[in-house]
């Protein structure tokens, strides 16, 4: 004998799956990716050697510099090396003026890029200088720049 309540279970089972999937709370949404505008990349370009290829002799430029960061919109500061993964990024602030961060930039996750908290300290309008230090691959000493922030209300 055919049992047809096993029919009849699966079934009602999966028109209640499907009701309470209509009906259902929706999922938790993912993380929200940080806001693209909360973001400030600052690339740091090494200058290549022309004799051999690859081979970094120094940091050509920051840019932008200054950079800019808004209080108000909590903005973060990016720093990226250029060429990717051809050295060691870091990024310290001086004392000269005030820090407008409650601590150094960090690295996270990757050797080359180096991300700050928002700015939470400094005047309106104040000017920092912080130092990027960067070891190059093959390279035995570091590169310094000093570029400038400023923080905006």
């Amino acid at each position: 004998m055919k049992k047809p309540y096993l029919f009849v279970s699966a079934a009602v089972a999966l028109a209640v799956l499907a009701m309470s999937a209509r009906g259902a709370d929706p999922a938790p949404a993912p993380a929200q990716a940080a806001d693209p505008s909360v973001e400030k990349v600052v690339t740091v370009k090494l200058k290549l050697s022309a004799e051999k290829p690859g081979l970094a002799v120094g940091i050509e430029s920051v840019t932008p510099d200054p950079v800019e960061l808004s209080r108000s919109k909590k903005n973060v500061a990016h720093w990226v090396l250029s060429p990717a993964d051809s050295g060691t990024l870091k990024i310290t602030m001086e004392d000269k003026g005030g820090k407008p961060f409650k601590k150094n930039p960090a690295s996270r996750g990757k050797r080359d890029h180096v991300y700050s908290d928002p700015a939470e300290l400094g005047a309106d309008g104040s000017k920092h200088k912080y130092t990027v230090t960067v070891r190059a691959d093959g390279q035995g000493k570091d590169f310094v720049l000093d570029p400038l922030i400023i923080i905006r209300p």
